[in-house]
């Protein structure tokens, strides 16, 4: 379009100038030896432009002439590139469609129409190439090196660090994964996988502070919704809060637990660090007001048993906790479990009857159990006895992703590797075979009723 404005004005210039001529009198002498030529202005213009002209094409064809063994040499780089860039695109195809033997095909085709030139500009796809069909082909070594070469320039570095972090990631080589991972993230910290990858392997080694950098780039890139960026940077604090507390440094740990609960006032392992960081500065009364918000928002054994042991300090009583969520099955256990410790056994069927139904928790049962031996129901103690050792394990820690069953909390599932999984709930597997111990636990008061001698219960050797 440009071209054409520009040769519209040119013609316009010279039909102007034409014009401007035309309408002049007098003529133009050339004198040529001892010949001299007189012409109107116009015609002596013309002849000008047609002499211009035939220079410029004189000039023009002497170029090419000299040029032609440069024209003929790039004309054979040239076509050597669009050979090589096929060859290139082909492999490609036959990587993506699984033919190792295509692919080695035109990657050799590549090398061979490559072999020589200077200034190849397809690095970046030969070397993809090499990768990905070593690869296909069952060789990870040569699929190492050809990622590994591609670290030493700018433009292909981040593809390489990918390859070799994919690689690290098949064999479980995490700290191989988290070295690459880390440095693609230097590079490009808004890349959605990078965030994500760095993110997950800093959380699963411990580093608390990596993972809240990693996370920062991902809310950046807006790549998690605000929500989900709230919550796991308050689980990252509750988690660091619990090694500054068992690091005995008591400071660092309220400052970071009381971050997370301002947030997440449930988190259970945000609570108890901030519990026991007040109890350990001499300020029972805090330690007790966290356990109970956290209690309030979701009653836990845990934080009952913290609470336990700070309530005298704080003038106190556990019923104050109890008063919280009188209804919620936690503090009818621990109701429950305290009428016993008065002796009130018939207080603890009325507290649990609303929990015994077709299948009791196995503290419920043997609560239940314990009160009818004491009221010297040897049948019933029996019956209760018998639900206690058959009912799942009480509340365990298990992973929504995989359903991993842990007896701690932890940020991180100790076996699927995901992030803020982990949740009390009922233990999903059926319940495990009742062991010695337990049946001596839990039968210590009954005995046979055909015989009322002790029922002994025999460990094994």
């Amino acid at each position: 379009m440009t071209r054409l404005v520009w040769l519209f004005f040119i013609a316009a210039g010279l039909a102007a100038g034409a014009a401007v001529l035309s309408g002049q009198t007098g003529e133009v002498g050339i004198r040529l030896g001892s010949v001299e030529y007189r012409m109107p202005p116009a015609v002596a213009a013309a002849l000008c432009v047609v002499a211009v002209a035939a220079l410029v094409g004189v000039w023009r064809l002497i170029g090419l002439v000299f040029d032609l063994p440069g024209a003929m040499s790039r004309g054979r780089r040239e076509r050597r590139r669009r050979a090589r860039y096929l060859a290139l695109a082909r492999g490609m195809v036959a990587v993506a469609a699984g033919d190792a033997r295509e692919a080695k095909k035109h990657a050799a085709r590549a090398r061979a129409k490559g072999r020589g030139q200077v200034g190849v500009d397809e690095p970046l796809l030969a070397q993809l190439l090499d990768a990905q069909t070593a690869q296909l082909d069952g060789d990870e070594g040569a699929a190492a090196r050809a990622y590994a070469d591609m670290l030493g320039a700018e433009e292909t570095e981040f593809l390489g660090l990918r390859g070799l972090f994919v690689q690290a990631t098949r064999r479980g080589d995490k700290d191989a994964a988290r070295r690459y991972a880390g440095r693609a993230f230097q590079l490009r910290p808004q890349t959605p996988w990078v965030a994500a990858a760095v993110f997950d392997l800093e959380a699963a080694a411990g580093d608390w502070a990596a993972a809240e950098r990693a996370l920062a780039g991902q809310a950046k890139a807006k790549l998690l919704d605000g929500a989900v960026v709230t919550r796991r940077r308050a689980v990252l604090a509750a988690a660091a809060a619990r090694d500054r507390m068992a690091a005995g440094r008591p400071e660092q740990a309220l400052k970071l637990a009381g971050a997370a609960l301002k947030v997440a006032p449930g988190l259970t392992e945000a609570a108890l660090a901030a519990a026991a960081a007040f109890k350990a500065e001499g300020r029972p009364k805090k330690a007790a007001q966290v356990l109970e918000k956290a209690w309030e928002t979701e009653p836990h054994p845990a934080l009952a048993a913290a609470y336990a042991g700070i309530a005298p300090a704080a003038g106190r009583s556990v019923e104050r906790l109890l008063a919280l969520r009188p209804d919620h099955p936690e503090s009818r256990l621990l109701s429950a479990a305290r009428a016993a410790v008065r002796g009130d056994h018939r207080a603890i069927e009325t507290i649990l009857e609303p929990l015994v139904g077709d299948v009791p928790s196995a503290r419920a049962a043997r609560l239940m159990a314990d009160a009818a031996a004491a009221r010297g129901d040897t049948l019933a103690a029996r019956m209760w006895a018998d639900q206690a050792l058959a009912a799942p394990r009480d509340g365990v820690w298990r992973c929504s992703g995989c359903g991993h069953e842990s007896p701690h909390w932890g940020p991180v599932c100790e076996n699927c590797g995901a992030f803020d999984t982990q949740g009390w709930r009922d233990p999903a597997h059926p319940p495990l075979p009742a062991l010695a111990g337990d049946a001596a636990t839990l039968l210590y008061r009954l005995a046979p009723p055909e015989s009322g001698s002790a029922l002994t219960v025999s460990r094994p050797d």
